[in-house]
């Protein structure tokens, strides 16, 4: 049983005695309890929206680093290898992701992931932050 189930337990059982002339203090504990409970869910809500902006931040970052790390390696096999005149295939994906628009395209893709991860890391701060302060 949770304190929210024992408050509205304790609640019922005092509605349940109640006088005619006690009715501004039934009014004050509705009130508080109400809010206890309204507070406790707000709180976990916003825990919660936390984690998930912190979880979308790092899968930002990963992909970020994907990316670019991706286009190293793949850059660095294909420098690496050694080529035969007849290989036409390897000598043209290295002429490919030589290409500036590839590398503009894949730097815009860098960019968009590393704000995107700035941005969740700001709004899962905002959350916890306002989390707390409740």
């Amino acid at each position: 049983m949770t304190n929210s189930d024992r408050d509205q337990e304790l609640l019922q059982k005092y509605m349940a005695h109640l006088l005619p002339e006690d009715d501004e203090r039934l009014k004050q504990i509705k009130q508080h309890v109400g809010s206890e409970i309204f507070r406790s869910r707000q709180k976990s809500t916003l825990k919660k929206r936390a984690s998930r902006f912190y979880m979308a931040s790092i899968i930002s970052v990963l992909l970020c680093l994907g990316t670019f790390g991706g286009y190293r390696f793949l850059l660095q096999n294909q420098l690496s290898g050694s080529h035969a005149i007849s290989n036409v295939f390897g000598l043209n994906l290295l002429n490919k992701i030589q290409n500036p628009e590839f590398i503009a395209v894949l730097f815009v893709l860098f960019a968009v992931f590393l704000i995107c991860a700035i941005i969740f890391l700001w709004r899962g701060l905002a959350s916890q932050k306002k989390s707390k302060r409740l």
